[in-house]
């Protein structure tokens, strides 16, 4: 990586931080997606660490695209399909609120361009907010 850019990495990643509604944590870092899999599950690149991580969104769940329903996968792909098209014009990711699982996979509250993915994904009813029981896509 370019200085330049690493340059440019941090200084997005601290106007972002400071400019955000909600507080980041200290420990929250920049993060560039490197691959989608499905609407609340990444691969990524870690520039802080120099690592390749798995990501899970922390407070929402989404369904499935191995769903239990035609509906369900139905739902997943549009879920995918909008999240991807989301992150690509995506200027600033930040992870914030992380912990890694037994599995090594990083759940992480995921910020883009200052907005909470989590609840866009709510909010355009492609995901369903956590801790609550799971409920069924299919009806």
């Amino acid at each position: 990586m370019s200085t330049t850019h690493f340059t440019l990495i941090c200084f997005f990643y601290f106007l972002a931080k400071t400019a955000m509604a909600a507080p980041l944590d200290s420990e929250a870092q920049a993060a560039k997606i490197t691959e989608i899999f499905s609407a609340d599950h990444f691969s990524a690149y870690l520039p802080e660490e120099h690592k390749h991580t798995q990501i899970r969104l922390n407070g929402v769940y989404t369904p499935s695209l191995n769903g239990d329903c035609a509906k369900e996968t139905k739902l997943a792909l549009k879920a995918k399909a909008f999240v991807t098209e989301y992150l690509k014009n995506a200027k600033v990711i930040l992870l914030d609120k992380q912990k890694h699982d037994e599995n090594n996979i990083l759940w992480a509250t995921m910020y883009i361009d200052g907005t909470n993915l989590s609840y866009v994904l709510i909010n355009k009813q492609l995901g369903r907010k956590l801790p609550a029981p799971r409920e069924s896509w299919c009806h």
